[in-house]
């Protein structure tokens, strides 16, 4: 799906999914995403914890929200795979990278998710510091790119 000049994208945090299920006038306010052109740009995250949701018939609601509002788009890498793949693409002077990762709900998106949400603490904090040493080497070096 391309992208329109009249079409803002937004990203919704996985609570917002979950305040447009619990409100009364969520058939209303799904109408008026799609009659103002908003691109609601899903993530990987959003889908694992809406997967992880408890109750059944409730998990089955915010997914359904969920595959409504995000226009047929593949949702946002996790953010760990986001971190690692920028700074790869700034060390390789590539000017683009896919952020959109294929994939829907399914057992192999729960395996995923499982992956990502016992990723350790201490890898994530590998990642930032290995972003930010990256950074303040090309900064020290003055080829710090646009």
């Amino acid at each position: 799906m391309g992208l329109s000049d009249r079409s803002r994208s937004v990203y919704f945090d996985t609570s917002i999914y979950n305040r447009l299920l619990d409100d009364p006038e969520k058939d209303q306010i799904i109408e008026l995403i799609g009659k103002n052109s908003l691109i609601v740009i899903p993530s990987v995250v959003n889908m694992c914890e809406l997967l992880m949701t408890s109750d059944p018939s409730r998990k089955d609601a915010l997914i359904r929200i969920y595959n409504e509002i995000r226009n047929d788009m593949h949702p946002l890498k996790p953010f760990v795979w986001l971190l690692k793949e920028s700074v790869e693409a700034v060390q390789k002077g590539l000017k683009e990278w896919e952020i959109n990762y294929p994939i829907e709900m399914g057992q192999k998106a729960e395996s995923i998710c499982r992956k990502i949400f016992n990723k350790k603490e201490e890898d994530i904090k590998s990642s930032f510091k290995n972003a930010r040493e990256f950074i303040k080497n090309k900064v020290n070096k003055g080829k710090l790119p646009d």
